[in-house]
């Protein structure tokens, strides 16, 4: 059985968005030009006293926003940022569900006002050596689905809960509410298998489509010579009803489009797949996210989030078709991408194409040097190619803005982008789960 650790998942239409919502494709009438919006909550700031990170965001149609973090806990705001008190008959939902000790929402999609998917990964703490941990600490995929009042859909899967045990990895939610979650098993040593978990839109597992997703991209290996073995990462997107699905190997890195039934779809590159050799180097070898860009192309992010090195991710770019699109970079690959952030933490797109990253920078100017600072946060953005900063944006229009609220420093996580062309930062801010919203 060829082999792969899964990295995380993008989901989107036609662009993507971080968590959920808020990414419909569509380019936004006002873009961000990089300022706080101090209209929203207190000073730009909406805060979760007693709630950790920020993890997950996702717009609803009349713009408020449903919120998940670690816990788990689920919230809602008004457009203006203000607490939704009636929201799950007390402004927020902190139950457990399941039996695993750590739980937090990794994704929320609202299919529509009163059709909205929660996803939250269950785990366990790691007991004795380290040497089992990543079996102990491996997570389970929990789906529930809600309406807007926070109200549980008990017919969806078991009661209203489904699980995809021992599946984290790259999760998608298609548009009719399937789950997928493209992933890797853990095993105490040796590489681990890769493997296709899925929940069909009742919540019901789907082991007819994991078996074709599965098969199909199996085919990934074949294109390399010699064969390669699946060995570092995969992340997936969403294609109107299908998915894009960028994996790792040995040999380099490969690009497959699926049908909605999972099977392969051989219009797509060269019978269903695009490659790139050879392998990346090692702080590059993870794809960390994968995008379907406004236009129908395609881009993917090779970056190592705990290489611990200040390496730049790696860019790759395909056109519709899936050819290697040299209009963006030269053979479809952007080596040195401008987004003047020391680490990032995430790299997403904007409905647009643009590129907006987040991290934690160093104090000293110039050439970032350890250690980083928590105190000095930063989101940036460039161009659609990643190649030039975007001087429309920041205070001082260099591309950058610091991520500061009325609390001090916002640590990012989460990233989504407001119908209304905003960019709102979840993460923590003195020591509350928070989000930042920037005009």
């Amino acid at each position: 059985m060829s082999t792969v650790r899964i990295a995380i998942a993008c989901l989107l239409l036609a662009s993507c968005g971080g968590s959920g919502g808020g990414d419909s494709g569509t380019p936004p009438r006002v873009e961000a030009a990089g300022i706080v919006d101090t209209s929203f909550g207190v000073q730009g700031l909406a805060t979760f006293p007693g709630r950790a990170a920020v993890s997950a965001i996702a717009e609803l149609d009349d713009g408020s926003l449903l919120v998940g973090g670690n816990g788990p806990y689920l919230a809602k705001l008004s457009a203006a940022g203000n607490p939704d008190s009636s929201f799950a008959g007390g402004g927020v939902d902190a139950s457990r569900r399941g039996t695993k000790f750590f739980q937090v929402v990794e994704k929320i999609e609202a299919l529509s006002p009163d059709r909205i998917v929660v996803v939250e990964g269950h785990y366990s703490p790691c007991m004795g050596s380290g040497f089992f941990c990543p079996v102990q600490s491996f997570r389970d995929v929990v789906a529930r689905r809600i309406d807007s009042r926070g109200s549980p859909d008990l017919a969806y899967g078991v009661g209203g809960l489904a699980v995809l045990p021992s599946s984290q990895g790259s999760l998608v939610i298609s548009p009719d509410g399937r789950v997928t979650s493209f992933t890797v098993l853990a095993v105490l040593s040796g590489p681990a298998p890769f493997g296709v978990a899925s929940l069909d839109a009742a919540g019901v597992r789907d082991t007819a489509f994991e078996t074709r997703a599965y098969d199909a991209l199996q085919g990934c290996g074949a294109r390399f010579a010699p064969p390669a073995t699946a060995i570092a990462s995969a992340a997936a997107a969403r294609s109107g009803t299908g998915f894009i699905v960028a994996t790792q190997w040995s040999g380099g890195t490969c690009i497959a489009r699926l049908n909605a039934d999972g099977s392969l779809d051989p219009s797509f590159a060269t019978a269903g797949f695009q490659t790139f050799v050879p392998a990346p180097p090692p702080a590059q070898s993870q794809v960390f996210r994968t995008f379907l860009r406004a236009d129908g192309g395609i881009t993917a992010v090779l970056h190592d989030p705990k290489s611990g090195t200040f390496d730049p991710p790696l860019f790759l770019f395909l056109t519709p078709s899936g050819a290697k699109d040299t209009a963006s970079a030269e053979n479809g690959i952007q080596t040195r991408p401008i987004i003047a952030v020391a680490v990032p933490r995430d790299i997403v797109l904007q409905p647009n194409g643009k590129v907006v990253a987040t991290g934690v920078n160093s104090v000293a100017p110039g050439v970032p040097t350890f250690p980083l600072d928590e105190a000095n946060p930063r989101i940036t953005r460039s161009t659609a190619n990643a190649g030039v900063f975007d001087a429309s944006f920041g205070p001082v229009r260099g591309g950058y803005m610091g991520l500061l609220g009325p609390m001090g420093a916002l640590l990012p996580g989460a990233i989504a982008f407001g119908r209304d062309g905003s960019i709102l930062v979840g993460g923590s801010s003195g020591g509350s789960g928070a989000i930042l919203k920037i005009r």
